[in-house]
């Protein structure tokens, strides 16, 4: 699970060769529901922490069944030069085509 916040790391941070390349995050492999309630459980926390502002130590999180010492989570950085979330070449530009302002009744209109 990655979560991504204002600022912060993006996926293509965490995983660079994902820019390129069409299968990933998602190679087409099957999931089990317990794996999925498991995943459930870890989202629903993960936006309770942003929509609340409660403590998270993570933007990454890893668990598996089988494996107790493949679980784990760290806290990605944003990586310099990354093509996805600005942080490379170009950054400047998409982020300025991109602004957006809220208007007098609470809409946002994309300049």
């Amino acid at each position: 699970m990655f979560v991504q916040e204002a600022g912060g790391a993006c996926i293509g941070c965490l995983f660079p060769d994902m820019a390129g390349d069409e299968r990933y995050p998602c190679p087409g492999t099957p999931a089990i529901a317990d794996i999925l309630q498991a995943v459930g459980a870890f989202s629903v926390y993960a936006l309770d922490t942003v929509l609340m502002e409660r403590q998270r130590t993570w933007n990454y999180r890893t668990v598996t069944l089988s494996r107790a010492d493949w679980d784990g989570g760290s806290m990605v950085a944003v990586r310099k030069g990354c093509v996805m979330c600005g942080a490379g070449p170009g950054a400047n530009e998409r982020f300025e085509n991109n602004v957006q302002e809220e208007t007098d009744h609470g809409e946002v209109e994309k300049e």
